[in-house]
């Protein structure tokens, strides 16, 4: 299982320490959801008077250690504590990203919301474990809730206008 937390550190002198959360960001998911044993890469950002986290959830697996997806969670209060939207993840496998949806970075260009994150492609066998090939891919959204893979590897970031 895995949880994730934060340091707040001064961005004029980064070994000074602001601040430590004192718990998870987020609780685990419950029996059979997508983030059930763990919750790990977080991107978050500033949406009006809310902070959004972006973040991979993870499930265990038979066949394969893991799979996961992205699931976003909303802050109210400055990024202190975080509510989850829903028990699902917003972005999920389909038939070209058909496992490990992971490694969100989230940002906003011209209303347009971005997702890059990593699909896993295949699993590959490496020293008797199962670990996943992954693909840098992005989808995009107008409201940072609903997405639209592109359903093609991304190499450089959206056009930031003016």
């Amino acid at each position: 299982m895995s949880y994730s937390a934060y340091v707040d550190l001064d961005r004029t002198d980064l070994f000074r320490l602001r601040h430590v959360g004192e718990r998870p960001i987020l609780s685990l998911g419950g029996l059979g959801e997508f983030d059930e044993f763990g919750i790990y890469p977080v991107s978050v950002i500033r949406n009006g008077t809310e902070v959004r986290a972006y973040y991979a959830g993870w499930t265990r697996c038979e066949s394969v250690p893991f799979n996961v997806a992205i699931g976003m969670a909303t802050s109210c209060d400055g990024g202190e504590t975080f509510s989850k939207l829903g028990k699902g993840p917003v972005l999920s496998y389909s038939p070209d990203e058909p496992f490990v949806l992971s490694g969100p970075k989230i940002r906003c260009f011209n209303d347009t919301w971005y997702l890059w994150y990593i699909a896993g492609r295949k699993w590959k066998m490496v020293d008797g474990r199962a670990e996943p090939v992954y693909k840098i891919r992005m989808a995009s959204s107008s409201d940072g809730i609903h997405w639209k893979k592109l359903n093609r590897e991304s190499n450089r970031e959206p056009d930031r206008g003016r």
